[in-house]
């Protein structure tokens, strides 16, 4: 079955047989996706499969696995990556969400408040500890 969701990428593991992305999307929340894509290459997939990049992402999914068909970028939150607080404090975001979250249950309320904290976070040049603290009381407050 083939379909779409938006998402960011929460992790990338590689492995012998290609790369095993931890994804957050929209639709399906946490989800564990293999794709044989090329990460290094000038074509639109290649930024999508890196973290701090909210994208849109054409899944095939069998029985039991996704695997990402391909992928384009939204929004990319570049500048992150520029400062090593910000990319510190993101990193440690990322992992956050990726430890509150259960697998595959959908989950918006989060999705677009992650999205929102890095809007906040690429233009943000102090309080950053603040912005972090912030985000992780009101994703207490989505978990319960």
């Amino acid at each position: 079955m083939l379909t779409d969701t938006e998402g960011i990428v929460l992790r990338q593991v590689k492995t012998s047989y290609g790369r095993r992305m931890i994804l957050f999307s929209k639709k399906y929340g946490k989800i564990s996706a293999g794709t044989g894509l090329n990460e290094r290459g000038k074509g639109k997939s290649s930024l999508a499969l890196r973290p701090f990049t909210y994208g849109r992402y054409e899944l095939f999914k069998n029985r039991d696995s996704y695997n990402i068909n391909g992928a384009e970028v939204l929004k990319s939150y570049y500048g992150i990556g520029e400062d090593v607080d910000k990319y510190m404090n993101g990193a440690y975001v990322l992992e956050f969400t990726e430890r509150v979250l259960a697998e595959e249950v959908p989950s918006p309320g989060i999705f677009s408040l992650l999205i929102d904290f890095f809007d906040l976070l690429e233009n943000r040049d102090k309080g950053i500890g603040t912005l972090v603290l912030a985000y992780q009381t009101k994703v207490f407050r989505y978990t319960g």
